[in-house]
């Protein structure tokens, strides 16, 4: 299994050693496009509560409240992004995904390559 690591908000990513668990500030969990340096983690903040916080460029940049806090905030931003689309502006939409309902066709790139997984060092969590 392939882990994305995340650096701190400093810039520093945690460093394995021989034979131990790698210790992991932030524990990457949804990403922008397919991608594993643009996305969410989870992390502790200096008072050690696990809060979700916004990765760019790999680096955990700002804290955004907890799970829940964070998940409602983006159901509703997203309810609210497609309630102001209009009809025209859906269809469009619909036209240029050609039909496509998977438009990264993540199954296609899941299934393809289907092999025996390299195994990484475990990361751990750290509070």
């Amino acid at each position: 299994m392939e882990v994305a690591l995340v650096a701190d908000p400093r810039g520093y990513f945690p460093q394995g050693r021989a034979g131990h668990p790698l210790e992991c500030q932030y524990a990457f969990f949804a990403g922008n496009e397919l991608s594993d340096i643009e996305g969410w983690a989870f992390g502790a903040d200096e008072q050690g509560s696990l809060l979700v916080w916004r990765v760019e460029g790999a680096v955990a940049r700002r804290a955004l409240g907890t799970f829940g806090e964070w998940l409602s905030g983006q159901i509703t931003f997203l309810r609210s992004y497609v309630e102001r689309l209009s009809r025209e502006e859906i269809e469009q939409l619909r036209e240029g995904n050609k039909g496509e309902d998977d438009p990264h066709r993540v199954m296609d790139y899941a299934l393809a390559g289907a092999r025996r997984p390299r195994l990484r060092p475990r990361a751990v969590l750290r509070r």
